[in-house]
């Protein structure tokens, strides 16, 4: 039976990248006195990844390994809500992609109600095949 690696992969993605999302903190802006916000709990997303943009980013190498990871990044918030300076704060496997993947999701997400700040994006990617 040959490879599907993306069968199913977009429902699991969907449904890992919503629930890591909903995890996603908050902290105060560069530059100012160091004072936590509070724990974002349930952000308003106006603009996410779409399913082809997991399909298109997932990392190759790891596609190929047959390989799920993960990776989080931390982003500064503009007045517009777009994710900006975004790096790389964990990843694993170390090396395979996901953290260069992940940052290039940044660009599809979009907050409502932006106060700046900045926000930590955690992103499951799981291999799927059947």
């Amino acid at each position: 039976m040959p490879l599907r690696p993306f069968e199913g992969l977009v429902t699991r993605l969907s449904g890992l990248l919503l629930g890591a999302l909903a995890l996603a903190s908050c902290a105060a802006d560069a530059g100012k006195e160091a004072v936590a916000k509070p724990m974002l709990r349930h952000p308003h997303w106006v603009s996410m990844p779409t399913s082809n943009d997991l399909k298109r980013l997932y990392p190759p190498e790891a596609a190929q390994l047959r390989l799920s990871g993960r990776a989080t990044i931390k982003c500064k918030i503009n007045g517009e809500g777009r994710l900006n300076d975004c790096v790389v704060v964990e990843e694993e496997p170390a090396g395979k992609g996901f953290g260069s993947s992940t940052l290039a999701l940044a660009p599809t997400f979009q907050m409502g109600d932006s106060n700046g700040g900045t926000i930590q994006v955690p992103v499951n990617w799981e291999y799927g095949w059947k």
